[in-house]
């Protein structure tokens, strides 16, 4: 759900009431052992714009930040808004590291479309029968990820953009999963960095060449019975003990009330979409406790979209 809603989990779940902050970093990934219950942010951290007052009440008491920094890419690397980005998500990330020292912080990075980019050679593009390219999220188009020079053509502009660059703890891949060309080069290159998916509902295999998949909205459709609860459960019990360590597999869950559309989403203004997600905020608490119980069954986090 890449719609910017909150991902903001009530202050009693990351205040002091659950022992205060994590043990102290380690420059050794596989170390990081952050204490129950984990909670993450995904995708709306909004580091770029973050104030001092936002790292004491909020940020710092975060065990993993999933994207949405501001230096987040779709397949737009080149953009200028990133390089302007650039400075203060990386002062922000470490401020937060200085008041919590084993925070994970994962850039964005989305594989399979984005927006136009002359950059990328033509044929890249996915199309349609009449030669159009084709387009299944508002203003993203698909690239054909079928073809390994696609992937290694990505693999080359993340590498500098975000895996050379020490205060970033790894990297999260949107719409997915564990290959033997992006995910494989990223471990081979940066063994010491942490990797993590986003491959549709959780999938079954391929959790021992990653740290971690995100398990996005996977509680809401057991709520809604479309998955089983005992086979989610099966899936996410083994993508956190199988995967490698540090495991940053994460529940994210949000409320049953909000209307996610993509494109109905495209077409708000920014007034509407924020007396939306404000109304949404505190309306489905059952669902929010459903999903941060269910992570703390497993080695996981655990994500209020």
């Amino acid at each position: 759900m890449r719609i910017g809603a909150a991902g903001l989990v009530m202050g009693f779940l990351v205040g002091g009431g659950f022992g205060g902050l994590p043990p102290a970093y380690s420059q050794d990934a596989a170390a990081l052992s952050p204490p129950y219950p984990r909670i993450a942010n995904c995708y709306d951290s909004k580091l770029a714009w973050a104030t001092e007052a936002d790292f004491q009440r909020y940020l710092s008491k975060l065990d993993l930040i999933i994207g949405t920094t501001g230096y987040d890419f779709h397949n737009d690397w080149d953009s200028p808004g990133r390089d302007r980005a650039y400075l203060p998500v990386r002062n922000a990330v470490l401020a937060l590291k200085k008041l919590n020292p084993s925070l994970i912080v994962l850039p964005y990075s989305d594989v399979i479309e984005g927006p136009l980019n002359s950059s990328f050679p033509s044929d890249f593009w996915m199309r349609d029968d009449h030669a159009q390219r084709i387009s299944t999220w508002p203003g993203m188009y698909r690239l054909n990820t079928d073809r390994k020079d696609v992937l290694q053509f990505m693999y080359q502009k993340i590498k500098p953009a975000v895996l050379e660059k020490a205060e970033f703890d790894g990297v999260f891949y949107d719409c997915w999963r564990p290959d033997d060309v992006l995910t494989a080069a990223t471990v081979r290159e940066f063994p010491q960095k942490i990797v993590m998916v986003n491959d549709w509902n959780l999938p079954a295999s391929g959790m021992e060449q990653v740290n971690g998949a995100l398990a996005e909205d996977e509680i809401n459709r057991v709520l809604d019975g479309k998955v089983e609860f005992e086979d989610f459960l099966h899936r996410y019990l083994a993508w956190t003990t199988r995967s490698r360590a540090p495991h940053v597999t994460t529940i994210v869950c949000r409320p049953r009330t909000m209307n996610d559309n993509p494109w109905r989403w495209s077409q708000l203004t920014d007034a509407q979409r924020s007396a939306e997600m404000d109304a949404a905020r505190d309306a489905d608490k059952p669902a929010m406790r459903f999903g941060l119980t269910t992570s703390m069954l497993g080695d996981g986090y655990f994500a209020y979209d």
